[in-house]
């Protein structure tokens, strides 16, 4: 149709709203305030899942989408049979996205881009970093990177 959906579980619900966990967040220690997860609420999920919506991301496939597609996409950690595929979700895996080297250096950068979790976990870190001063720095993934090209899930 012409209007666009998005359905919320019941685990939605389970999150604190924005600024009750902003709140929360300011009375933890500062070590625990470094970790972005403490600061995960209902406005983070919100903005993950309008990111898939095209007209608000300006995304398309010619000159009137100026951004790619943005998706759920999956990376894949370890090597051999220890390797497994997993959803880029969380500030984990979203920096560990971060982290792939494109082997054409123009498209460095397109996967974290397309990731909708890289711009909600972005935002947030940004916000919370206006509200204590310093950015919330943790989890720290190191030079940790996919072991090959991320895929869509």
């Amino acid at each position: 149709g012409k209007y666009s959906k998005i359905t919320f579980c019941r685990n939605f619900f389970k999150f604190d709203k924005f600024d009750h966990a902003i709140e929360l967040g300011k009375e933890l220690s500062r070590g625990d305030q470094r970790k972005l997860d403490n600061w995960n609420n209902r406005a983070r999920c919100f903005l993950h899942e309008v990111t898939h919506l095209d007209w608000f991301m300006n995304a398309g496939e010619n000159d009137d989408g100026l951004s790619p597609f943005v998706s759920d996409l999956e990376i894949l950690l370890g090597k051999g049979n220890a390797a497994k595929w997993v959803t880029a979700y969380g500030p984990t895996n979203a920096r560990i996205l971060r982290n792939y080297v494109d082997p054409d250096p123009q498209y460095s950068g397109y996967y974290t881009q397309r990731n909708a979790d890289s711009y909600a976990y972005f935002a947030l870190a940004k916000y919370v970093q206006k509200e204590i001063g310093f950015h919330p720095d943790q989890p720290r993934v190191g030079r940790q990177k996919p072991s090959q090209e991320p895929r869509d899930a």
